[in-house]
């Protein structure tokens, strides 16, 4: 003998009008008109061939065969509700691979911290990390991401302030017995400075501080 197939929906509002104590508390709960709850129950009764409530001039009254499938139809409800959750939460999880790219002193240094903790966040997402100092890795398509600790000057890129890290000189102590140790940045341009070839935040820098230096005295 085969078993009957219920439908969610009759089952729905079946425990809607047990727990209202009437179709009209129970249309309130669900947003539902009367008639349609009063259709499901009549439609669940007819399966299972029994009634399940009792009119009374104040509402409903379960009967015993409404008592006795309360428990089994509250456990499809959480199971319903259970379902429903975890089909939203696979709707709203964030999946694929994402390839950042950044500095080699970067991809040391900052970000393994920040992945780790974006790994434990987003678990579905899979991070490529190509370290390299290359600006035009976006242009090339070789990554979705980059982190540099220049402003790019493409136009056709979109770029955004993470923070602010600060700039330090550093010097071999050979170095500083044969020239001296610098006392203020204004003595940093008698020395021999080491900085990049291809960007001036380093120069910048510099003439924020009231400092004429150019990319020739690196």
């Amino acid at each position: 003998m085969s078993l009957p197939t219920f439908d969610w929906a009759l089952v729905k509002s079946f425990l809607a009008v047990l727990d209202a104590g009437s179709l009209m508390g129970a249309a309130r709960r669900l947003g539902a008109q009367q008639p349609t709850l009063s259709r499901h129950v009549a439609e669940l009764e007819a399966q299972l061939g029994t009634p399940l409530f009792e009119r009374t001039g104040r509402g409903v009254v379960p009967t015993a065969a409404a008592l006795a499938i309360a428990d089994a139809a509250r456990q499809m409800g959480d199971g319903a509700e259970t379902l429903a959750r975890q089909l939203a939460g696979r709707r709203n999880a964030t999946t694929g691979s994402v390839r950042i790219t950044t500095s080699e002193v970067a991809a040391v240094w900052l970000l393994p911290g920040v992945l780790a903790e974006l790994a434990a966040a987003e678990p579905g997402i899979q991070i490529e990390l190509l370290a390299s100092n290359a600006l035009d890795n976006l242009l090339r398509r070789e990554a979705d991401i980059a982190v540099r600790m220049v402003r790019p000057l493409q136009a056709s890129l979109v770029a955004r302030k993470l923070a602010e890290l600060p700039i330090v000189a550093a010097a071999h102590a050979d170095y500083l017995a044969r020239a001296g140790t610098p006392r203020s940045p204004a003595e940093l341009p008698q020395h021999r400075l080491i900085g990049y070839d291809r960007d001036e935040t380093i120069v910048r820098g510099f003439a924020a501080l009231g400092l004429s230096l150019t990319r020739e005295q690196f």
